[in-house]
């Protein structure tokens, strides 16, 4: 959840501070290199070069499981995919490519598990998503267990960059992880291979060297700014500006039965419109009756209460590429739609939800999420220079800083021999640009709400109360529609 590359590419200047982002490592001699990195990842590594920008996931264990077993776990799916025994290092001429690690195994940490409710978010904000990984070292992912003193309760959590993950990816990993603790469970699959990057498997008829292609990307530009100088959509700020190597993040958890979620999606269908949509609403809803802790002055809302925010949605173009990418395989494969709500106090919330599924249909329907993939290979730098100014730049034209990643009901087992399963969440490290990112995965018996938010920027007082008016803004239309829950709530701000 981070600024694109096209907002650098708008930007006039950058402005900001100006402190030094690391310097790559260098291949060595006997290195093997396994690929260059694509725009995209390169992109996400330059990012991560100046703040954290990791995927985080959790799942609660049941039943006898020990820290050996889950190293075991680990050194399975190190043997499964390449890209989780490598590093990134720069080749002569300072660009990023992936080497291979193989000796190299991932770090796990193990502690006490005391509180059984609220532990886990208080371990990944105050722990984990601040913590960057050594991608230069090896390899791009880490490892929590958290157990009680009987040792049959656990909470396995993992945190994995996003130059080599997505949310498919990573929800796989969290289940190759637990379903590779028993022996039977490792060695059976094979080895897979490194897959190109995301911009390399784009549909020929997608490809930026055909003429047709070229000219629906610059259109795409050109609707953009169009819709732009129309109404400015406005862009969240807080309390403070946070440098850019000082950004940490936050989480606020809340949850929603699954049987609610289910009468909703049948709600939203008969409104035209989807879940996503839906959650968007509730979302652009509660961060716009938060205004004033959010927003510049002179972006608040005026008398009648309106105002146009961007919302970024993430776009899982797996199943669309050539060849398809499966769940399960290491990488990012994604894009991102923006979408400008309007925003006013008197409009039908379902309104505001067909609002957003319409315009991602017609964002993707005239390629933009492809189009996101072009502009990436012409305004991404290949080295890392001036990673500082290039960020700077597209915050600075950057509309768009609240996110929604909506993953749905994700295929995870509730048992796997005498281990059993449950709780499963999803969170990140927000990068360099993202100031709101929330994150809703549905599994098992719940759908879990967690709202990331920048610290200092962002009070942990407003985080809360922009979590707690997104969820009782859900649960509203989820009782509306038929179906009553709890909505348990669990907070460490």
């Amino acid at each position: 959840m981070t600024a694109t590359p096209t907002d650098a590419a708008a930007s006039g200047g950058p402005t900001g501070d100006r402190t030094t982002a690391p310097v790559p490592v260098p291949v060595g001699a006997g290195d093997t290199v396994l690929r260059p990195l694509g725009p995209t990842e390169r992109w996400y590594w330059l990012a991560d070069q100046v703040s954290p920008y990791n995927g985080l996931a959790r799942v609660r264990v049941r039943g006898d499981l020990t820290a050996d077993d889950i190293a075991a776990a680990l050194t399975e799916l190190q043997r499964r995919h390449p890209l989780l025994r490598a590093a990134v290092r720069a080749d002569a001429k300072g660009r990023p490519v992936f080497v291979a690690v193989p000796g190299r195994a991932a770090e796990l940490r193990t502690g006490p598990l005391t509180d059984l409710d609220g532990q886990w978010v208080e371990e990944l904000q105050e722990r984990e998503s601040c913590r960057p990984l050594d991608l230069a070292r090896g390899p791009a992912f880490r490892a929590v267990l958290l157990s009680t003193p009987d040792g049959l309760t656990h909470d396995l959590l993992l945190v994995v960059s996003h130059v080599v993950v997505d949310a498919s990816s990573l929800v796989s990993l969290l289940r190759e992880c637990v379903t590779a603790v028993a022996a039977d469970g490792r060695g059976r699959e094979a080895e897979r291979t490194v897959l190109p990057p995301v911009e390399e498997l784009i549909p020929r008829a997608h490809r930026t060297y055909r003429p047709a292609e070229l000219l629906r990307t610059a259109r795409s530009m050109v609707r953009e700014q169009r819709r732009i100088k129309e109404r400015a959509p406005v862009r969240i700020v807080g309390g403070e500006r946070v440098p850019f190597a000082e950004r940490r993040s936050g989480l606020v958890h809340r949850s929603v039965p699954a049987a609610a979620l289910d009468a909703l999606l049948a709600e939203s269908r008969r409104q035209g419109t989807t879940v996503h949509g839906a959650l968007g609403a509730a979302l652009v809803r509660a961060a716009a009756e938060h205004a004033d802790d959010l927003f510049a002055p002179e972006d608040r809302p005026g008398p009648d209460g309106s105002m146009r925010i961007t919302l970024g949605s993430p776009v899982d173009l797996r199943a669309r590429l050539e060849p398809r990418v499966a769940p399960e395989e290491v990488g990012a494969f994604v894009s991102m739609l923006r979408t400008n709500v309007d925003h006013r106090p008197e409009r039908e919330f379902w309104e505001t939800a067909r609002s957003i599924t319409t315009d991602m249909r017609e964002r993707r329907e005239q390629s933009e999420d492809f189009c996101m993939l072009h502009i990436s290979r012409w305004v991404v730098p290949r080295a890392d220079k001036g990673v500082l100014k290039l960020l700077e730049a597209a915050e600075a034209s950057n509309p768009q800083n609240l996110a929604l990643s909506n993953f749905g009901r994700v295929d995870f087992p509730e048992r796997d021999g005498p281990l059993r399963f449950s709780e499963v969440q999803l969170a990140a490290s927000l990068g360099a640009s993202c100031y709101l990112g929330a994150v809703v995965v549905t599994a098992h018996d719940t759908a879990n709400l967690n709202l990331n938010y920048l610290r200092r920027a962002i009070s942990p007082e407003t985080a809360v109360a922009v979590a707690d008016r997104w969820h009782r803004l859900v649960m509203e239309r989820c009782e509306a529609a038929g179906a009553g829950g709890d909505g348990a709530a669990a907070a460490r701000a």
